[in-house]
């Protein structure tokens, strides 16, 4: 009976019974345990681009673009193209971090664009195996944490049901 308490569909009339909660926690937990796994993954790649070696190239493009979709919350983004030359050979990028450019409120993007202006030479920090994978500003971003953090709640909060078996006795119907 405790299931129902916890369980929405019973609020709608369904009959439920606690395999169902077990199963769904099941599941739940199997969805925060792959986000966490790719979460870590994520966190891993990003934070090896702190010792990746940085050369200097050229800023083309450094521009704040409005990416609003709901004008209650005006977003936006620093959209930036640079190109630099490694061993005699030309690469180009676009990629502020190395998961991309991250959504900030309109100061923050123009604060970035001041940091990273057009035209002006800046350090490209660059994957020494692949020099196509390059970004201005290497180390882990609150996006790659981001998939760590869901992956977690969801792993816990599917758990629950499942650690009930061992706490609460299955009701005699």
């Amino acid at each position: 009976m405790w299931w129902r308490l916890i369980s929405p569909l019973s609020w709608y009339g369904w009959p439920q019974s606690p395999a169902r909660l077990y199963i769904t926690g099941a599941f739940v937990s199997f969805l925060g345990g792959v986000l966490l796994l790719f979460g870590g993954c994520e966190v891993r790649r990003v934070a090896q681009t702190r010792a990746w070696p940085s050369t200097m190239g050229t800023l083309d493009v450094s521009k704040v673009q409005d990416i609003t979709e709901n004008q209650d919350h005006p977003v936006f983004r620093l959209r930036v193209a640079y190109h630099f030359e490694l061993a005699g050979q030309q690469f180009h990028g676009d990629r502020l971090t190395p998961l991309g450019a991250p959504n900030d409120s309109e100061q923050e993007a123009a604060a970035r664009a001041m940091a990273h202006p057009s035209g002006q030479p800046c350090a490209i920090f660059y994957d020494p195996k692949d020099p196509k994978v390059n970004c201005l500003e290497p180390g882990a971003t609150g996006k790659a944490w981001t998939w760590v953090w869901l992956g977690l709640a969801m792993l816990v909060l599917g758990a629950i049901p499942i650690a009930s078996l061992m706490f609460i006795p299955a009701p005699k119907e």
